[in-house]
């Protein structure tokens, strides 16, 4: 090897390093709750940077792989890629963690959590980045292959503390490029803007190129914001023809004045049209069991509902190795109140109920199906008033391939969202996890109801959009009325069926081949060695 070569391949290896820094830095500041703030550096955020956050990995991959030896051409993509992905749910974890270890998990186990999910989490990028790396070698253009095996790699492997933040879903005030179907596409898009980007940076850079993928951005950008309106659009037509279920969800005052009983009480006294189908707590801790009697709400039921049926959350402390615990309390009558009990990991939690059917009262129904992770974490399908809705208590989280599945199976009419983020109110996760609500009824195409016991709690329509949101740690009370859809409405079938057009389009831009510039691809042959 000589020293011409030699230089290169130490300079491919270190380009790569600086890029992985600069993209991890990019996805942390462009991340919803401004992680970088509760790491010390505040100032730096904001959504748009992840429309930028892939342009220097997609420049190193476009430029680098041809100049070097094919071995550190290899080695500098797995670092880029593991480099990126892992610095950044690194980061990310490291925002919340102080605030987890004070709740009281061990800081050895929470940091060795933390590195063991950024590893998991980098080693798909990685390998998406490596096929990137390949595909330039086969002659194909980086920025395109890299798009896809990205978000193959999210898609395919959901491993990690957070997903990879290349998806404009995770930020509410750019929801209308999110409404269009999934996380997989609205990653597609955000991955073809950011090569868009470096495609117009390599225009000057031999072989001379031309802009497919300016083209297929500019079709998925002004696609998914068409398909969006048309969502609305259709979305407003069902929902004028759609019954409602009506809920009241009580705030808790941050104070012991007023007490629960009594916000619940004046709430119901207020309440004027139809009755209240159920009462929903965000979090309370449930020191002395609440008889019905104190409230009085058996004239409020509705035809069929012998009691009402609420739900509450509140983190409680425990020690290795199942993590912390979250406890959710099913609320009957007093001699039948029970808790189901929730196992959560650090920055993954999910439900599970057991038992769950014989703490349920009569006018309820409940179905249990597996979420899908691991033996024990399971979801739940309940009925109020024969209404069935999906309910998630923890964090706003839906996820897993099997939940999915029997979610669409069992086809709930609207989804209960109970989220207690009162421990971390000075970290990104409370605004993350409105994000992530936000995210799950746009997917689940159904109405969320979010109530959250650190106030903004909301009401979250299947295209993104929020109304009757309450204010941030402060108590109170409010109505809502949640219109009752099943998923295969006719919205979602005309925005899927031009999703699949504006997908095919794009596509087909990116898998162009770029054109050969005459007496160079010897020269780029012999580089590679």
């Amino acid at each position: 090897m000589s020293r011409a070569s030699a230089q290169k391949n130490a300079a491919a290896l270190a380009t790569a390093i600086l890029c992985a820094g600069v993209g991890a830095l990019l996805l942390l500041a462009s991340r919803p709750g401004d992680p970088l703030a509760a790491l010390g550096h505040p100032g730096w955020s904001s959504p748009l940077l992840v429309l930028v956050a892939l342009v220097p990995a997609m420049l190193w991959l476009e430029l680098a792989p041809q100049r070097v030896h094919a071995g550190v051409g290899a080695l500098g993509a797995l670092v880029l890629g593991f480099g990126t992905s892992a610095l950044a749910a690194y980061g990310a974890a490291a925002s919340i963690l102080p605030a987890i270890i004070a709740q009281g998990y061990p800081e050895p186990d929470a940091w060795a959590s933390a590195q063991m999910a950024a590893a998991l989490q980098a080693s798909t990028a990685s390998v998406a980045t490596l096929l990137a790396w390949y595909a330039v070698r086969r002659g194909r253009r980086a920025t395109g292959f890299f798009a896809f095996a990205w978000v193959a790699a999210e898609g395919l492997a959901p491993l990690g503390a957070e997903r990879l933040s290349v998806a404009l879903f995770e930020h509410p005030s750019y929801i209308a490029l999110a409404s269009i179907g999934g996380p997989s596409l609205v990653s597609l898009v955000c991955a073809l803007v950011n090569g868009a980007l470096a495609e117009c940076l390599l225009l000057a850079v031999p072989p001379r190129r031309r802009p497919y993928l300016v083209l297929a951005a500019i079709a998925g950008v002004g696609g998914s914001l068409a398909i969006h309106q048309v969502r609305v659009e259709a979305l407003s037509a069902v929902r004028a023809s759609a019954p409602d279920v009506r809920l009241l969800v009580v705030q808790p005052a941050p104070t012991e004045a007023p007490t629960l009983v009594e916000q619940t009480r004046a709430a119901l006294d207020d309440v004027v049209g139809d009755p209240i189908t159920a009462v929903v707590w965000p979090a309370v801790t449930y020191d002395e069991p609440i008889a019905w009697a104190e409230l009085d709400l058996a004239p409020r039921l509705p035809a069929g509902v012998d009691e009402p049926f609420l739900v509450g959350t509140r983190m409680a402390r425990d020690a290795p190795p199942e993590g912390p615990l979250a406890h959710a309390l099913v609320l009957t009558d007093e001699a039948r109140q029970r808790s189901a009990v929730y196992q959560t990991t650090v920055l993954a939690p999910f439900l599970d109920f057991a038992p769950l059917e014989e703490v349920l009262p009569d006018g309820a129904r409940a179905r249990i199906h597996d979420a899908g992770r691991r033996p024990g974490q399971r979801g739940a399908m309940f009925e109020i008033g024969r209404v069935p809705f999906g309910v998630m208590v923890g964090w706003d989280d839906f996820s897993g391939p099997d939940l999915r599945r029997q979610l669409s199976d069992q086809d709930p009419e609207w989804l209960l969202s109970v989220v207690d983020d009162r421990a971390f109110a000075d970290t990104p996760l409370p605004t993350y996890h409105e994000a992530c609500a936000v995210f799950r009824a746009v997917e689940q195409g159904r109405y969320v109801l979010r109530a959250a016991a650190h106030g903004g709690s909301t009401l979250i329509d299947p295209v993104g959009a929020r109304s009757g949101t309450m204010p941030l740690g402060e108590g109170g009370a409010e109505v809502f009325d949640v219109p009752r859809l099943h998923a295969a409405t006719g919205y979602q079938v005309v925005g899927n069926f031009a999703t699949l057009l504006c997908l095919l389009f794009a596509v087909s831009l990116v898998l162009l081949r770029p054109p050969r510039a005459t007496g160079e691809a010897g020269d780029d042959a012999a580089a590679e060695g």
